[in-house]
């Protein structure tokens, strides 16, 4: 799939978002990242990644399902584009050299003068490095930071699974260090401690569910809202949170919350710049 995208000729935002979609889609061409997921993936702001995703549908690449529960389910499909493309084979790497290419390698008949022993075979050999040989290699298609995650998680339950799961949502080292850090406060919370650590769930549908994003109670570590509970960063309670401190009405529904959200981080970004003037 990545490869099929990578050779469309389109603008770079649309192509850099789409290029993540196809990262992290199945094999048959579905992903279902949030918003937030692209963002941080991409370096490139909300407004800017729904603008993306709208030219990739209007181009027929991308076919949005927004009824699929919380996150809208898209399936890629390059083969739709009927703009300009990438050649599939780059001309011959010889092409630009001022000079002709290399001729053909005879191959010895067996007759004539014995070949010269080649000069390399004088030089020092290097045993391999036994400690790299006796590293296990990180499977195909996974992602970095799992062993870390899977250290932090306190229910040790279905490693195969929650490693699959870790692979497809593939984060990068901003969004790990959230999980790891929302992970720190929820094993601290309320609900994770109560009964021996019964309610804990399996750590992949913690990943699925994109359970870092959830409010906790009675833990240290958070976003605190006074003396009450304590907000995991980017939650609905952070969200509220912050808006009462800037004076926004409180969200009312009408408004996407994703739009309310952005609206209210990015006055608090701005709020906290003039700050640090």
């Amino acid at each position: 799939m990545s490869t099929a995208c990578m050779r469309l000729k389109m603008p770079g935002v649309a192509k850099n978002v789409l290029m993540q979609l196809a990262e992290i889609s199945s094999d048959h061409g579905y992903a279902f990242p949030s918003i937030t997921t692209l963002c941080m993936r991409t370096c490139w702001s909300r407004t800017a990644v729904i603008e993306a995703l709208k030219y990739l549908e209007e181009q027929k690449v991308l076919w949005p399902d927004k009824t699929s529960g919380r996150n809208t389910r898209y399936w890629i499909t390059p083969a739709n584009w009927t703009g300009e493309r990438y050649p599939e084979k780059e001309s011959d790497q010889y092409a630009s050299r001022t000079g002709p290419p290399a001729g053909l390698v005879r191959q010895p008949d067996g007759g004539g003068t014995p070949a010269v022993p080649d000069p390399s075979a004088n030089r020092t050999l290097i045993p391999p490095n036994t400690n790299e040989l006796n590293t296990p290699p990180t499977p195909k298609g996974a992602a970095s930071g799992f062993d870390e995650f899977w250290k932090t998680y306190p229910k040790k339950l279905a490693v195969a699974e929650a490693r699959k799961r870790w692979d497809k949502l593939a984060p990068d080292a901003a969004l790990q260090s959230r999980i790891l850090a929302a992970v720190r406060v929820q094993a601290a919370g309320e609900a994770w401690t109560r009964d021996g650590g019964r309610y804990v769930p399996k750590a992949s549908a913690w990943l699925s569910g994109e359970r870092w994003l959830d409010e906790v109670a009675g833990a240290g570590g958070g976003v605190a809202d006074g003396d009450g509970p304590v907000h995991a960063e980017g939650s609905r309670g952070h969200v509220d949170q912050v808006a009462r401190e800037l004076g926004f009405k409180p969200w009312d529904g009408l408004e996407q919350f994703p739009v309310y959200k952005a609206r209210v981080m990015g006055a608090n970004a701005q709020r906290q710049q003039a700050g640090a003037r």
